[in-house]
C-alpha cells in the first residue's frame, strides 16, 4: 500500500472517530436536555395544579360534609382542578384515575425522592411502543394522599430517535468528504516524495543530471535540497572519474607510442650483434647500450603506468638533475632519426640544475624534437634551447593551421591525420607531454605559423621557481 493510502487511512479513521464521539455525544446531550425541559415543564405543571387541590382541601366546607358527599365533591374539585392525566392516590391505592392507563403500580411513590418542584424526580416507562413520564406530588394536608400524572412523552424520543439518524446521515457525508479531501490533500503533500522518487530512479539509470523541484521550504523539500546537494556530488563524482577514466586510456594507449623510440634502439643494436661481425670493444658497448635502454625502458613503463594511475604514483620523485645531461641525451637517442633526414640540431643550454624526473623529461623532450623532425623538410634545422626557466624545441617545418593549435594536445588529435597514419602514430605525443609538464609544474605551450615553424615551449612556473631554489 502506498504511502498516501496509509495516511488518508489513519488519519480518516481518526477523524472520523472524534467526529463520532462528538456527534453521539452531542446527540444525548440533546436528547438528555429534551426530556429534563419536558420534565421541568411537567414539573412546573403539577406544582400549580397540586397547589390549587390543596387550596380546595383546606376549606371548612368539608369538614360538614358526609363522607359519601365529601368523596363527590372531592372528585368533582379534582377533575376540575387537575383534569386529564392526573390520578389521586390515597393510602396507596388509586382514589381517582383521569389518566388513559391503568394505576395499579403504587410501588413507584417509593422509588421517588422527596418533591422538589425545581428538580422534580420522575420516572420514565416505556408501555406498548409508547414513553410515559410518570411523577408524584404529595398533598399537603392530606396524610398518604398523592397527586399522580402520567404523561406521554414519546414524541420527545422521537425526536432524538431523528436527531440520532440526521446525525448518521451527515456523519456519512462528512466521512465521505473527509476521506476523499484528506486523500486529495495528502497526495498533494506528498508530491515531493513522489518526485524524490522519481529522481532517485533517474539516478539510478544513470541520469545523474536529474533534481528534485525545491518550491517551499517544509520538512519534505528539506529534504529534496539534501538530496540535490547529494546528486550535485554523485555527478561531480562521476564526471571526476569518468574524466579520469579517459585519461587512463589516453595514457595507457600512449605507453606503445613512448616505448617504441627505445625498442627500435634495442632491436636495432641486437640486430647488429646477430649479423654484423663486431670487434670485442665493440660488442661490448652494443651490449651496454642494449642493457642500459632496457633498464631505461624498464622505468619509463613503470613512471608511464603510474601516469595512467594504475600504479600508486610513488615511482615518480623530483631530483636535482643536470640540463645540460638532458639534453646529451636527447641528442643520442635522436642522431639517427636526425641523420635520416639530414637536419641540422643545436642545442644551447644556459640552465644548470633542475628538480626533474629524467626518464620522464628525456620522455617529454623527445616527443618535442621527435614532432619537430616529423614536420621539418629534410635539410631543415631544430633548436633546442634552456632559459629564463623556459625549454622551447624549435623548427622550421609546415607548422600548424592557427585553428588547430589550441587542439594539438588533445588526446588523439591529429593535425595531417595521412601523414600521421602513414607514420604509426596515434596523436597521443603532445597529450602526454602536457601531462608530464603538469607533474613537472609546467605548462605546455604551442606557437605555429604555417610554412614557418613551430615553438613548443615547456614554461615553468613561479611556484615551480621557488623549489628550486630552496
Amino acid at each position: 500500500m502506498k504511502l498516501w493510502k496509509k495516511i488518508s487511512i489513519l488519519t480518516t479513521g481518526i477523524l472520523l472517530l472524534a467526529l463520532g464521539i462528538c456527534g453521539s455525544f452531542t446527540v444525548v446531550r440533546m436528547g438528555g436536555y429534551s426530556i429534563e425541559q419536558r420534565v421541568f415543564n411537567e414539573g412546573k405543571q403539577m406544582e400549580g395544579v397540586g397547589y390549587a387541590f390543596e387550596q380546595f382541601c383546606k376549606s371548612n366546607e368539608l369538614l360538614d360534609m358526609s363522607d359519601t358527599v365529601k368523596a363527590s365533591f372531592l372528585d368533582f374539585q379534582f377533575r376540575k382542578c387537575c383534569g386529564k392525566d392526573y390520578a389521586l392516590i390515597q393510602n396507596g391505592k388509586p382514589v381517582i384515575n383521569l389518566t388513559e392507563f391503568q394505576v395499579s403500580d403504587t410501588g413507584l411513590l417509593d422509588k421517588l425522592r422527596p418533591w422538589n418542584s425545581e428538580h422534580p424526580d420522575y420516572e420514565i416507562q416505556k408501555l406498548n411502543h409508547r414513553y410515559i413520564l410518570l411523577m408524584a406530588r404529595p398533598v399537603e394536608g392530606m396524610e398518604e394522599t398523592y397527586i399522580l400524572t402520567a404523561k406521554d412523552i414519546t414524541q420527545v424520543f422521537t425526536g432524538i430517535e431523528n436527531q440520532a439518524v440526521l446525525f448518521g446521515g451527515v456523519y456519512l457525508l462528512v466521512s465521505f468528504l473527509a476521506a476523499a479531501g484528506i486523500g486529495i490533500l495528502t497526495r498533494f503533500a506528498l508530491r515531493p516524495l513522489y518526485n524524490l522518487e522519481k529522481a532517485s530512479l533517474a539516478i539510478s539509470r544513470g541520469q545523474y543530471q536529474e533534481r528534485v523541484p525545491v518550491a517551499s521550504r517544509d520538512e519534505i523539500q528539506v529534504v529534496g535540497e539534501a538530496f540535490n546537494q547529494m546528486a550535485d556530488q554523485v555527478e561531480t563524482q562521476i564526471t571526476q572519474l569518468q574524466e579520469i577514466t579517459e585519461k587512463q586510456k589516453m595514457l595507457l594507449g600512449s605507453l606503445t607510442h613512448e616505448l617504441k623510440t627505445p625498442m627500435t634502439s634495442i632491436m636495432g643494436y641486437a640486430d647488429t650483434l646477430l649479423h654484423v661481425k663486431l670487434q670485442e670493444e665493440q660488442r661490448e658497448k652494443a651490449l651496454s647500450y642494449i642493457y642500459q635502454e632496457c633498464c631505461r625502458l624498464e622505468r619509463l613503463s613503470g613512471k608511464m603506468m603510474s601516469l595512467t594511475g594504475l600504479y600508486v604514483n610513488d615511482t615518480i620523485h623530483l631530483k636535482l638533475g643536470s640540463v645540460e645531461e638532458l639534453f646529451q641525451k636527447v641528442a643520442h637517442v635522436e642522431k639517427e632519426h636526425l641523420r635520416e633526414k639530414e637536419i641540422q640540431f643545436s642545442m644551447d643550454c644556459r640552465m644548470e640544475k633542475i628538480p626533474m624526473d629524467s626518464d620522464l623529461m628525456e620522455s617529454l623532450l623527445v616527443n618535442l624534437v621527435d614532432n619537430a623532425i616529423k614536420a621539418s623538410r629534410p635539410g631543415g634545422s631544430i633548436w633546442m634551447e634552456a632559459k629564463d626557466h623556459k625549454i622551447e624545441v624549435i623548427d622550421e617545418g609546415r607548422g600548424i593551421p592557427p585553428d588547430e593549435v589550441s587542439k594539438v594536445t588533445e588526446a588523439f588529435y591529429m593535425v595531417d591525420k595521412a601523414r600521421t597514419k602513414k607514420e604509426g602514430g596515434i596523436g597521443l605525443g603532445l597529450a602526454l607531454c602536457k601531462e608530464i609538464a603538469h607533474i613537472h609544474k609546467a605548462s605546455l605551450e604551442i606557437e605555429s605559423s604555417p610554412g614557418c615553424g613551430t615553438v613548443a615551449r615547456i614554461l615553468f612556473t613561479d611556484a615551480y621557481n621557488l623549489f628550486t631554489t630552496s
